[in-house]
Formats: structure tokens, sequence, C-alpha cells
């Protein structure tokens, strides 16, 4: 991506950023907790049951919350705030957080 195309957001979008990264922050912790809870509930449940299976792995319930696309309403409105047009200082600047 090309950070030079980037439109410097005005005050109110940098606060605007700044409320969204927050709320997703909490949100991921949260996601994070409800991951490792899961599994630990299937390593006891396996362990109570007597079953000869390998627990499952956070890493499957990683993948069950990627397939169940929860930040699709996210990407659905990057672009758009403030009337702007996809591609604007949202999505630039949300692209840009993703990969750092």
């Amino acid at each position: 991506m090309n950070t030079d195309s980037c439109p410097i957001p005005t005050p109110q979008e940098r606060s605007f950023l700044a409320i969204q990264q927050a709320a997703e922050q909490t949100m991921l912790e949260k996601v994070s907790r409800a991951i490792s809870d899961a599994t630990a509930e299937v390593t006891r449940n396996v362990q109570d049951a007597g079953l000869e299976f390998e627990p499952t792995s956070e890493g499957y319930f990683m993948f069950a919350v990627q397939q169940g696309n929860i930040r699709a309403p996210l990407r659905r409105q990057s672009g758009y705030a403030a009337g702007r047009k996809p591609g604007g200082w949202r999505t630039c600047h949300s692209e840009l957080s993703q990969h750092h």
C-alpha cells in the first residue's frame, strides 16, 4: 500500500479513529478471553468424559471466529464516514493500523 496517497485526517476524524480503535481493542481482548475459556472448557469436558482425544486447540477456535467474519460490519462501513466515498481516510488508516 502506498501511504503517500492517504489523506491527512481532520481532528474530528482522528478522534473518531481513536474511539473506534479503543472499542476494537476491547473487543479483541474479550474475543481472546472467550477463546481461552472455550479451550479450557473443552479440555475439562473431554477429561471429565474420560475420552482419549486431544483437546481442541485455541487455533481451532480462532479459525472459527475468523470464519464467523465478526469484523464484517466494520469493513462494510469503511470509507463512508462523513459522507466520504470508499478509499477515503478511514479505509486508508484502517489498513495502516492492521499492518502495525
